[in-house]
Parts: C-alpha cells; sequence; structure tokens
C-alpha cells in the first residue's frame, strides 16, 4: 500500500532545500528502514543543470540509481529539451521517469495536446502527468487527458495540486473527489502534490487551513477503484477521525468496510501512483504511530 508512495520533493516549498541538502535528503531517506517507502526525485527542469554537477560530484560506485520526475517550472518546449539532455548525458545513473506539466486554465484539447506531446518528448519511456488546473472544468479536462493518452498509444497520467502557500490553493473535499473519481472512471492513472505531509486529514492552526491526509485519498482511491460513487469517496477524503481507518496485512479498512490487498495493488498500479511531498520524515513516522506499518 505505501511502497513507493512518496516522490521526494525536498526542492519545493515549505521544505525550499538547497541542492546538496535536497540530494543528501533523498539519500537518506532511501538509506533508512522505510526507504522502500520512498519514490522518485522531483527536480524543477530549470535546475536539472545544477542537479547534475551535484550527482557526478557526489554519487558513489554501486549507488542505486537515480529515478526523477520533471517538473516544468519553465516553457514546455525548453523544459522538454533540458530534461533531454539531461537523461541522455546522466543514464544509465539517473533517468527521467516522469514529466509533470501544468495545464494553464481553460485550456483547449488541442493545447493539452501539444503539452503532451512536449512532455513526451524527453525520451522513449516518460510517463508524462499532466496537472489538471481547478477552473471548472476539471472532468473536461480529465477526458482530454485520456484522448491523448489514448491516441499517443504510450502510458500518461493526470495530476492534482492539494495545497500550497495559501489557504486558496487547498481544493475542497469536492474538487479532490471528482478528480479520483473522474481519473478512476476513465482509467487514468493519477498522482498528487503539495500539503499532504499527514496521513489524515486535520486542521493546520499555523495556516489557518483544513489539509488533506494521504491515507484518506489512498484509501479514497482504492475504494474507487472498487466501484464507489463520489459521494462515498468524498466522504472517505474528508474524514478527520484517524481510528475510522485502519490498515494490515488483510488489507485497509474505513469504518468496517475492508477491501483487501488485490484492490490495493490494483489502484497502486493503476490508479494512485504517488504523491509528491517535501518531508519524508512527517508521512513515514505518522504511519508509525498510527501502527500501519509492518
Amino acid at each position: 500500500m505505501f511502497g513507493g508512495l512518496i516522490d521526494y520533493a525536498g526542492l519545493y516549498p515549505p521544505a525550499s532545500l538547497d541542492m546538496d541538502g535536497a540530494v543528501s535528503g533523498y539519500r537518506e531517506a532511501r538509506a533508512s528502514s522505510e526507504g522502500w517507502i520512498v519514490n522518485r526525485f522531483l527536480c524543477p527542469a530549470s535546475r536539472l543543470e545544477e542537479l547534475a554537477g551535484t550527482l557526478v560530484a557526489s554519487m558513489q560506485a554501486g549507488e542505486e540509481p537515480w529515478r526523477l520526475s520533471v517538473t516544468f517550472d519553465t516553457d514546455p518546449a525548453a523544459g522538454a529539451a533540458t530534461a533531454a539532455a539531461f537523461h541522455a548525458e546522466m543514464a544509465p545513473a539517473a533517468t527521467v521517469d516522469l514529466a509533470e506539466a501544468p495545464i494553464p486554465p481553460r485550456s483547449d484539447a488541442e493545447a493539452i495536446a501539444s503539452l503532451y506531446t512536449a512532455a513526451s518528448s524527453i525520451n522513449d519511456t516518460v510517463v508524462p502527468y499532466l496537472e489538471v488546473p481547478r477552473d471548472g472544468a476539471m472532468r473536461t479536462t480529465i477526458a482530454a487527458i485520456v484522448t491523448v493518452v489514448s491516441d499517443a498509444l504510450r502510458p500518461g497520467g493526470a495530476k492534482l495540486r492539494c495545497g500550497g502557500l495559501t489557504p486558496d490553493a487547498f481544493p475542497s473535499t469536492h474538487e479532490v473527489a471528482e478528480f479520483i473519481a473522474a481519473c478512476t472512471e476513465a482509467g487514468l492513472t493519477f498522482k498528487t502534490t503539495a500539503g499532504l505531509h499527514h496521513p489524515i486529514r486535520h486542521h493546520d492552526e499555523e495556516a489557518g487551513v483544513m489539509r488533506h491526509g494521504f491515507l484518506n485519498l489512498l484509501t479514497a482511491a482504492i475504494a474507487a477503484g472498487k466501484g464507489a460513487d463520489q459521494l462515498s469517496i468524498e466522504a472517505i477524503i474528508a474524514d478527520t477521525d484517524p481510528d475510522a481507518f485502519d490498515v494490515g496485512f488483510g488489507g485497509v479498512t474505513w469504518r468496517g468496510e475492508r477491501v483487501g490487498p488485490h484492490a490495493i495493488d490494483e489502484t497502486r498500479n493503476h490508479g494512485f501512483v504517488a504523491y509528491g511531498s517535501c518531508e519524508f520524515n512527517e508521512p513515514v513516522e505518522d504511519l508509525a504511530k498510527l501502527g500501519f506499518l509492518p
């Protein structure tokens, strides 16, 4: 359920580590006893050259290859070209596996297809994940992504931003449920990012906002894969009671309703593949306190 769930985003706010700190943090996470939970290293396209220099200077013989997810923070064509150059120079020691590109609000199908094509140009195996804007047209946008992915005859997915530095950056439970339901109904893999440091939905006093819980979202995605409707999905996302959840070798349970390992496996492989977090220790420590780690 939690294997490879976290894409490490130490370079991003609120952690905003420098490159040396993020590289060290990722290495420490991978070397820890819970290293099986961490997956890719997230890096903006504009900082790939900096990352390459750090890795060339610090990688040790026998170090496990680095798998990267690159976020487009520049013009898509320029970001893709930079990522392609990085991959060509650094593989197999470091490879670009995913490309994450934000869709501008109110983009039409042609613009979405162009963005997907740019992300796909990085290498033959990169998987583009297009970030869906909160512009009131979520299902239309997801449908357009599905069409583009189908026409391209190669994998692709959608991404949702679940938080940020201001309260308005946090989507409602309804929006998150709509995203999960639409992706699941369409058979589209998806990932999330931002604001998901803790497993259970809770109120952040400092930020003055309700933060989504990654366990809520993961459990909701598993339920969606088993046929739950959008209202049921939203109820799971909105639940703030840690005692409502249970995770063990028999599966995951929410308020007495259990789904087994097969459903979890299906969701992790074909639904909710990962989420980006600038923190690794916090979510792992919380899972351990809840008794949800082996």
